[in-house]
């Protein structure tokens, strides 16, 4: 995947510029350089084109590339439907992807992370750490109660709150005990 072969094509600018002449396919070439060049009546342009890029290769527009995609690097059509991709690499899978999604496809959410349905992903959390929802914690098994997520044991199913330590520092109504295991409706 070397630079792609260029071509100049020299015009008047008082004169359209033939490009079949010249051997230039917009189609499958881009304007790489316009230069003025000349004074006066004599005013004209040079302009390079080269052939576009294929996938994998360096890019810096969507111009540039012979499927139209750039994204650092030239891209195949196939990477549109990896929604997530925000970079492709020299072999054209994608490289990097938004927050929360794994190369290469970008389509494979990273374990440490939360992705809610049509919302951005956020990176799980720790214990003792504030959360909204059991799924923001990154420890498995462990869950998220008044704002924090819980350590995985010693948490009873009426712990309302834990503490930035990860205990339960709060039972829920009709709840008791150092754990909130106790239901008050048992004793």
């Amino acid at each position: 995947h070397s630079q792609a072969a260029c071509k100049d094509i020299l015009y008047l600018n008082s004169q359209a510029p033939n490009y079949a002449a010249a051997g230039i396919d917009p189609n499958t070439m881009f304007k790489n350089a316009s230069v003025l060049i000349g004074v006066s009546i004599f005013r004209g342009t040079r302009e390079t084109w080269c052939d576009k890029l294929a996938a994998g290769v360096t890019c810096s527009s969507a111009t540039m590339c012979a499927e139209g995609i750039c994204r650092s690097r030239c891209c195949p059509q196939s990477i549109l439907q990896y929604t997530h991709c925000l970079e492709c690499s020299a072999v054209a899978a994608c490289s990097r992807c938004t927050p929360g999604y794994l190369p290469p496809y970008c389509n494979t959410i990273d374990p440490a992370y939360y992705c809610p349905i049509g919302e951005n992903c956020v990176a799980k959390v720790g214990i003792g750490q504030p959360c909204t929802v059991d799924n923001h914690c990154l420890v498995a098994g462990t869950s998220c109660r008044g704002g924090r997520c819980c350590k995985k044991d010693g948490i009873g199913p009426g712990c309302a709150a834990c503490s930035m330590a990860g205990n339960c520092v709060q039972c829920g109504f009709g709840f008791s005990g150092a754990d909130c295991s106790v239901c008050a409706s048992s004793k």
